[in-house]
């Protein structure tokens, strides 16, 4: 009798736990946005009424119940470090430049220098349709610069580790890019450089370890040898201040997507004397646009925090950075997050300085970029190209990019 009472009250122990734990989740204000996975979570508010026909309703109920338990970044982070401990185990004595693939909670996976917290993206490989691609972009970008033959137009590619023939011999692998780039290069006819990450040394002061960005070290690389592509006569501005602040730590998407299973980057701020701009949005001037000042502009909270990082700063299609000289002349720069790590030291030496990010304004307007209308109307002198390999060749749920990028004449119209 002692024994079923026993059961019993259990059995109604546990019961009543999982009831008010499952009110709780429901109840609650529900968290929105996982920072170890990057994502939007799941929620109760959002079930669909048709899903009661299509039989998805329990997955997205079970979807919901398991984004919005309490403490979930918690658990999630403490599972995936006690499998990364094991892993390590597993792996030892291995080299720095062997490769490792990390399973991601985006289902991306990337790969671990060695047993080290050092992450990167996934070899490129040299298949047929990456090299019509390269070859395509390189004839695109040959045929705006003849349509619009006053305007000067150069190629700028911030190359990153798995671009690079770093870990061939170690890995019994061939980087893929090389060939992908000498390809572009054999085609196209403006002035092109790529950042030459010739040394595991060198990648490592110029990225962060959890992500995939520049460090403000490697951004002065990237503006410095871009300067010298479109103003070699010109004084490139030197850093007046370095802060590496201690306390104040950088998780990058790398961070996020593996469960922060890597250990965080300290985040240095290099300052410069730059010259003073205003910033447009869609004609607006906008006043909450600061790049680079000092750590107090700077919130590490728990939604963002990599908002640290100049390069996740802007979102928008098009910026326009007004220096008001007029006497100067004006920039256009098709760029991914990459050239915002760099836009506000080159618009020191432009009138004007745009930005554009072709994928971002075919998902805003719904419509192809024109590149050689906005050249016309906006009385461009020298457009630059900065985006990264991915942007040829890269699919994700958001698209593909190489599409997005596309140079159509008159935008196809």
């Amino acid at each position: 009798m002692r024994k079923n009472l026993r059961n019993y009250f259990f059995t109604f122990i546990v019961l009543s736990g999982l009831c008010i734990s499952s009110l709780y989740i429901v109840l609650k204000n529900p968290k929105l946005i996982s920072d170890e996975e990057n994502r939007h979570l799941k929620t109760f508010q959002y079930l669909e009424l048709t899903s009661f026909f299509d039989g998805s309703f329990q997955n997205q109920i079970e979807s919901a119940y398991t984004d919005q338990f309490p403490k979930r970044n918690f658990v999630v982070n403490f599972k995936n470090k006690i499998d990364d401990t094991f892993r390590k185990i597993l792996l030892n004595n291995i080299s720095e430049l062997t490769l490792v693939k990390i399973d991601t909670t985006d289902g991306f996976p990337l790969l671990r220098l060695g047993n080290s917290d050092r992450m990167i993206n996934t070899i490129i490989l040299d298949t047929p349709e990456n090299q019509e691609r390269f070859k395509t972009r390189a004839l695109e970008i040959n045929q705006l610069q003849k349509r619009n033959p006053d305007t000067k137009i150069y190629v700028y590619s911030p190359t990153q580790a798995h671009e690079t023939s770093l870990f061939d011999n170690e890995n019994n692998i061939t980087a893929g890019a090389n060939n992908l780039w000498k390809t572009f290069e054999e085609n196209i006819e403006v002035p092109f450089k790529r950042f030459n990450l010739d040394s595991l040394d060198l990648y490592k002061k110029a990225y962060y370890m959890s992500d995939h960005h520049p460090t403000s070290y490697g951004a002065d690389i990237f503006y410095n040898e871009i300067m010298s592509m479109l103003k070699p006569d010109d004084e490139t501005l030197k850093p007046t201040f370095i802060d590496c602040h201690v306390g104040k730590t950088f998780y990058g998407t790398f961070a996020n997507r593996t469960g922060r299973i890597t250990a965080p980057d300290e985040f240095c701020l290099y300052m410069y004397d730059i010259k003073k701009y205003d910033v447009f949005v869609e004609g607006k001037k906008k006043d909450d646009y600061v790049y680079r000042s000092d750590f107090k502009n700077y919130v590490n909270d728990d939604t963002y925090p990599y908002h640290y990082n100049i390069a996740y700063k802007i979102y928008d299609p098009i910026m326009e950075i007004d220096t008001n000289r007029d006497e100067l002349e004006n920039l256009l720069i098709i760029g991914d997050s990459y050239s915002n790590s760099v836009l506000d030291l080159i618009s020191s030496h432009y009138n004007k300085t745009f930005r554009v990010a072709p994928y971002n304004y075919l998902r805003d307007y719904g419509e192809m970029f024109n590149y050689d209308k906005f050249i016309k109307e906006n009385d461009i002198d020298t457009v630059l190209f900065m985006y990264t390999v991915e942007n040829y060749y890269y699919k994700d749920i958001y698209g593909d990019r190489y599409e997005q990028n596309a140079i159509i004449e008159n935008g196809g119209k």
